[in-house]
């Protein structure tokens, strides 16, 4: 009877009815079985076979046709209503085959094209190596390359450091997070500091970096980050640890837009035909994940409504090494490409709040 129910869309109708039954009469030892998920669990999975009989994207409906044959743990992104490329390429490949035999499969694995570095900040990057005080010369992007120097002279620092070279188990967590992972956010956030202010906590439930573009009375979170443990630490503990924080991050991430969402059509009262909800759905929320000695660039879009979509720009190893100075060109240039596709989003929020006089008043703002 399990597998007969599990294999249509009354699954969740029985699992709540049995659930409920088991409550009232008392039958906490059938519960605890779990022949069935709990009622938070069963409510989700409703809402996504519920969608196939909606109007909504083909990819979306076709998700929702197979999802009852699907293994979905308690964690799955897909619960919350997130298309993780990466998970669905790793654990949901009847996803990925159904896809491609529609030929959507390419339109929800993107690839992200990697514009090439400018040769001369290519140069600039191996003058440094030889010699961290060069000057730099008087250019047309003269920021570009005086915060590309203090990025490279923060990785080359590594190199001398002892406890690198002998990957010593001493390096935990925060010490990583200040030797490496905050001149990364200094490099994406350069010269941004009227568009995004960064906030470091690793004690709320809310993401350890928190970038929120503010607004007068809205701050708008539009660059989350995460640090999983120390880089030379490799346990099963420690790989749990990964896991959990990417599952964060891509919730987190939802919660920012769908919140977003709640003031556009809410505070603003934008309805979905205006032109301000149609550029609000071409701003992403963008994520960064440290974890070993790699770093994870994300980016969660909106394209599958009312999916969100969660890709990866890049997986990089971190040039923590003597002598990795390509490691170092390759981060400089992903690094470069998650700040411009950011940059974009932060002007497509600026276009936003722009139309509305409460927000251009600043100092009547700040004096309220």
């Amino acid at each position: 009877m399990i597998k007969k129910t599990k294999d249509t869309n009354l699954y969740v109708l029985y699992a709540v009815y049995i659930e409920n039954c088991a409550k009232n009469l008392g039958f906490y030892d059938l519960l605890s079985q779990m022949i069935y998920e709990p009622i938070e669990f069963i409510n989700a999975k409703n809402r996504i076979l519920k969608l196939q009989h909606m109007d909504v994207n083909p990819v979306v409906k076709l998700i929702s046709k197979v999802f009852h044959k699907l293994s979905i743990a308690p964690n799955d992104l897909l619960l919350s209503g997130i298309l993780d490329v990466e998970n669905i390429i790793v654990r949901h490949q009847l996803i990925r085959e159904e896809l491609e035999k529609m030929n959507l499969w390419n339109t929800v694995d993107e690839q992200i094209q990697h514009m090439p570095l400018d040769k001369k900040l290519i140069e600039f990057i191996l003058e440094i190596q030889q010699n961290p005080f060069v000057n730099i010369q008087e250019c047309e992007n003269q920021s570009l390359f005086s915060n590309t120097k203090d990025l490279v002279k923060s990785m080359l620092k590594l190199w001398r450091t002892p406890e690198y070279r002998t990957q010593s188990p001493s390096i935990n967590e925060s010490t990583w997070v200040h030797n490496m992972l905050n001149p990364i956010i200094k490099y994406i956030t350069y010269d941004l500091e009227e568009d995004i202010f960064i906030r470091w906590d690793s004690v709320t439930s809310k993401a350890d970096i928190s970038g929120v573009h503010r607004n007068g009375i809205y701050e708008w979170e539009v660059l989350l980050g995460e640090a999983s443990n120390g880089p030379f630490i490799n346990t099963i503990q420690v790989q749990s640890h990964v896991s959990d924080d990417h599952v964060k991050l891509g919730k987190c991430a939802k919660d920012a837009l769908d919140d977003a969402l709640n003031f556009i059509t809410g505070t603003l009262n934008y309805s979905t035909e205006t032109q301000n909800f149609k550029i609000f759905k071409e701003i992403n929320t963008f994520l960064i994940h440290a974890h070993g000695t790699s770093l994870e660039l994300f980016i969660l879009d909106q394209k599958f409504e009312p999916f969100f979509r969660l890709r990866s720009l890049t997986k990089i190893s971190i040039p923590y090494k003597a002598g990795t100075i390509g490691g170092i060109i390759d981060l400089v240039q992903s690094l470069q490409i998650f700040r411009n596709m950011l940059i974009h989003s932060l002007n497509k929020m600026k276009t936003i709040f722009e139309t509305q006089p409460q927000f251009n008043d600043k100092e009547r703002v700040l004096k309220e």
